[in-house]
């Protein structure tokens, strides 16, 4: 008897759970806010680049739900009052769509028309959704924005969620560490690029993208390597990011898988700067990118320079420069931290600027005298402030190896060359 009650026990909580769940799924349909399953194979969405921006926020409850605001919207010409976009869960098995109500968002036009042909306001969306019928697993968070036939495109957003028995959440990817990595490095063009390089509360993250050229990304494993100051080099894999924009820009849908993203605990960072460096294999073969870049985090914040912009040291006889009070000028910052950044403007009075080469001479408090070039910055200020367009390029910044200052009082003189060399009269003298 008591053997009975038992099964009869078990059998009335499975009943119930059964009705949970049925009921879960009646009352979100209901609610209209559940994603539906397709089988729209999510490659076929990909076309435009899609400007976006998207916050989630994940809820506990019965219905696995999750609130999201933010906006999106394709370049067009053409008409778009039957615009769409859609959120899409997707992995490797399940692809999930959720169709947004659009909201006015007169901002998002007015930040963006000078720079890209959006056309009306409804760009905004904003939902709660629930995911009660998806299945257990790992799936990206995409946007699908269709501005009409011609104009549409889909964005990898980034965000990864995770649907278990415990309901949604974030799903938190990191890179793994390659102890094995075999290098078989082919000599072979890379083009390559890092976007942003930043510590946030995840890790140390990675975002940009790389190709071979002629070879398909879609084949690709693109990898970052890390060399600290003290010497110890580290690689890890990445996760791709569809990067249609890639391919829009060099003409080929060969690149439209080129993205990726590192996420690295922040337990494997090290102090000081970081060397970051772009490995990409393909068909077998490992190419090294011939870009580099510099990281470096600080109290004035994180900066990332790519290491050929690192302005190069220019063997000048700086004894035999004369001063000139016609070289008009202005130091706007001096920064020392894993560079010796210096920004500003230059010109001589009457001569075009964007002809005339900016020289910067530091002197450290040793009395050791370096010569470095500098990268020219356009600066229609400087022209408006002169009421002369020949000083529209005027504009500079060098990006130092901090060797070239020591602790001390360093003294910063700025050359300009225009057939022929001279000073400034004044100086600036920068403590170390």
């Amino acid at each position: 008897m008591i053997k009975k009650k038992k099964v009869i026990y078990i059998a009335i909580w499975i009943i119930f759970i059964l009705y949970l769940i049925s009921a879960n799924k009646i009352i979100a349909s209901i609610k209209d806010n559940n994603v539906t399953e397709v089988s729209t194979r999510i490659d076929e969405l990909k076309k435009d680049t899609v400007p976006h921006s998207i916050e989630v926020n994940f809820q506990e409850g019965i219905f696995g739900s999750f609130d999201y605001i933010g906006w999106a919207f394709c370049e067009t010409n053409f008409d778009n009052t039957n615009k769409e976009v859609w959120i899409i869960l997707a992995n490797d098995k399940k692809t999930y769509m959720y169709k947004n109500e659009l909201k006015r968002r007169d901002d998002v036009f007015d930040a963006f028309k000078e720079q890209y042909k959006i056309k009306g306001s409804y760009h905004g969306i904003s939902s709660n959704v629930s995911t009660v019928g998806v299945k257990t697993g790992i799936y990206k968070l995409y946007i699908y924005c269709k501005e009409n036939e011609d104009n549409y495109g889909l964005v990898d957003t980034g965000i990864m969620i995770r649907k278990d028995n415990r309901g949604i959440r974030q799903y938190a990817w990191y890179s793994s560490e390659l102890y094995s990595f075999v290098e078989t490095i082919s000599n072979r063009n890379v083009e390559s690029a890092i976007d942003s390089a930043s510590v946030t509360e995840d890790g140390f993250r990675v975002i940009g993208w790389a190709f071979v050229p002629d070879l398909d990304t879609a084949n690709q494993s693109v990898y970052v390597r890390l060399t600290f100051d003290d010497g110890t080099k580290v690689t890890y894999d990445t996760q791709n990011i569809s990067r249609p924009d890639v391919g829009i820009a060099y003409e080929n849908d060969l690149y439209n898988n080129s993205g990726f993203m590192a996420v690295i605990p922040g337990d494997k960072l090290k102090g000081g700067g970081i060397k970051i460096e772009i490995l990409v294999k393909n068909e077998g073969n490992v190419y090294l990118s011939s870009s580099s870049y510099r990281f470096s985090n600080n109290e004035t914040g994180q900066e990332l320079y790519k290491e050929e912009n690192i302005n190069k040291q220019k063997d000048v006889d700086t004894e035999n420069i004369v001063r000139d009070d016609r070289i008009k000028h202005n130091i706007d910052s001096c920064t020392a931290d894993k560079y010796l950044v210096i920004s500003g403007w230059a010109f001589i009075e009457g001569m075009e600027s964007s002809t005339t080469s900016i020289y910067i001479e530091v002197k450290s408090a040793t009395g050791e005298i370096r010569v470095f070039d500098t990268a020219k910055i356009t600066r229609p200020d400087v022209a408006e402030h002169f009421n002369n367009g020949l000083y529209a390029e005027s504009g500079f910044k060098a990006v130092i190896p901090l060797d070239a200052i020591t602790e001390g009082d360093n003294i910063i003189t700025i050359i300009a060359d225009n057939g022929s060399m001279s000073k400034a009269s004044t100086s600036y003298t920068f403590t170390y």
